[in-house]
């Protein structure tokens, strides 16, 4: 493409927030060019120069940007030049940049872990790279920054698009796919996202966590969903998902063992669930496309035991090949081997969310133990299972509502079964002391079955799964009229019956406080 030098028109340039509010303003020298190859074919490009000011809704400035300052002609060429600044939404300088001839010649990068300055990073043709710790713990943590406590620029609020890699956010983590993983803390967050959490709990209220988008595509949602009517056949868009990826401390040696737990959650915003999340150990760097898998994973979680709004420990032990140098964090498996189940998002995200499986990940941890069983993960904590949010087991007792449905969670029947097995008899335990412990208070028993039967069939079974609940408490001390019981057949799944895993979730009892005499 040929510039030509003959034509050229500077312009202001001024564009506005829906409110109002000016969005930017700025010069541009408008240009005409002409195809090499179709000399005839006459192209307007509009070039930015000088000082450009972005703004945001609010009116605060949000980035000062400087370009070539005189340009009166479209043969000159246009550079970064100066300083560039960015601020919060509150006014806050906490990012600056320094451009000559294009090229970043001085950026001071700031490294906070909560609210404590750690080290400095800076980036200049004078300097190299300042080095900071990397902090462990008393096992020997390998993995860096494992809770993402440690984060760059100031300790202020800082809302982004959402297309930031994550190596402009925090030391030491990279997108390998070149996907754009989220990051959150006290002072960060991704514009157009709620709270991933009914209430964001305590303990993370300075805690970072990343969140990661395992799927999406579209398939048929459920009843209240807030996905599109349109989305009434399944339908899989390209194979996007995110992953993350660091340097370990040190290298892992040949045949010794190693335990690696983390905390994952689901967001109350997600409008999937799937079974499938995997850590991989490699000698090098890996550098794939998202729709790639970077290999065979070394530990793979299936089956999650998540629930929206919680966060749940996942444990896995395993021997290392040697040299594994790094750690890559995300779902490598293919569409074809995962379940996927739709979900009712709790809230509207004006990004993917809602039609992804959207996972958050924080408290990573991988020591050398001396055995597998060293590392004490519980058995079910590599197959794990979905959890509701409303599981009886993780309520406490003293805040049961009337009128409210819990989930008997551990009570899972085998298909076409109503036997009370001995797994059962935890929970029913715990129900029974609540009873104990509240004489006035009434319940009612719901059963319910995957969609295998006729519709006749379901109803009967699902009364029969509620009437053995109730029979075990009868005798075990609670008066028959303070239990009524009824079955729901089918008609109420909490995921679609699309795989096993689904169906055994599906069969399930829950009860509720009718009434509590005064």
């Amino acid at each position: 493409m040929a510039v030509s030098p003959g034509y050229s028109q500077v312009e202001k340039a001024k564009e506005y927030h829906p409110n109002g509010q000016v969005k930017y303003k700025g010069k541009y020298i408008k240009c005409t060019t002409h195809e090499n190859k179709y000399p005839y074919i006459t192209n307007y490009e509009k070039r930015k120069f000088g000082k450009w000011i972005y703004y945001y809704p609010s009116g605060v400035v949000a980035e000062i940007k400087n370009y070539t300052k005189k340009v009166r002609r479209c043969d000159i060429a246009i550079f970064k030049e100066g300083e560039w600044k960015y601020f919060n939404e509150d006014g806050v300088l906490y990012r600056t940049e320094q451009y000559n001839n294009d090229t970043l010649i001085y950026s001071e990068i700031e490294i906070f872990e909560h609210k404590s300055l750690i080290g400095k990073i800076i980036l200049s043709k004078q300097s190299g790279d300042t080095l900071f710790y990397i902090s462990k713990d008393g096992r020997g943590n390998l993995i860096p920054n494992p809770s993402f406590d440690q984060y760059f620029f100031k300790p202020v609020s800082v809302i982004n698009k959402g297309k930031n890699q994550i190596e402009e956010l925090i030391p030491y983590w990279h997108s390998p796919d070149m996907a754009t993983p989220d990051y959150y803390h006290q002072y960060r967050g991704v514009a157009g996202i709620p709270e991933h959490f009914e209430t964001e709990p305590e303990e993370k209220e300075t805690n970072g966590y990343i969140g990661l988008l395992l799927y999406r595509g579209r398939k048929r949602a459920p009843q209240g969903s807030l996905l599109s009517h349109e989305d009434k056949e399944p339908e899989y868009l390209n194979d996007y998902k995110e992953s993350i990826q660091s340097k370990l401390v040190q290298r892992l040696k040949k045949g010794k063992h190693y335990c690696f737990q983390a905390k994952i959650a689901l967001s109350q915003n997600a409008g999937y669930h799937i079974d499938r999340f995997e850590v991989l150990f490699t000698e090098n760097a890996v550098r794939y496309s998202y729709e790639q898998s970077p290999g065979i994973p070394t530990l793979s979680f299936s089956n999650l035991e998540i629930s929206p709004k919680l966060w749940m420990p996942i444990c896995k032990a395993f021997t290392a090949s040697g040299n594994e140098a790094y750690i890559t964090l995300g779902r490598f498996s293919s569409l074809d081997e995962l379940s996927v189940n739709p979900l009712v998002p709790e809230k509207h995200s004006e990004l993917d969310i809602n039609r992804s499986a959207y996972y958050l990940l924080d408290d990573l941890e991988l020591f050398e133990v001396a055995s597998l069983e060293a590392c004490g993960c519980r058995s079910n904590e590599g197959e794990l299972k979905m959890v509701a949010d409303n599981a009886f087991e993780e309520t406490n007792l003293e805040k049961v509502i009337e009128g409210k449905r819990y989930i008997l969670n551990s009570i899972r029947f085998d298909l076409d079964k109503s036997v009370i097995k001995n797994s059962f008899i935890p929970e029913l335990e715990r129900l029974l002391s609540y009873l104990e412990n509240n004489p006035s208070a009434h319940i009612l028993i719901l059963g319910h079955t995957d969609n295998a039967g006729t519709e006749f069939y379901n109803q009967e079974l699902s009364s029969e799964r509620a009437e053995k609940v109730r029979e075990w408490l009868i005798n075990n001390g609670i008066e028959e009229t303070r239990i009524d019981h009824k079955g729901l057949g089918d008609k109420f799944p909490l995921l679609e019956n699309t795989s096993e895993a689904s169906r055994i979730i599906n069969r399930r009892v829950e009860f509720e406080i009718v009434t509590v005499d005064d």
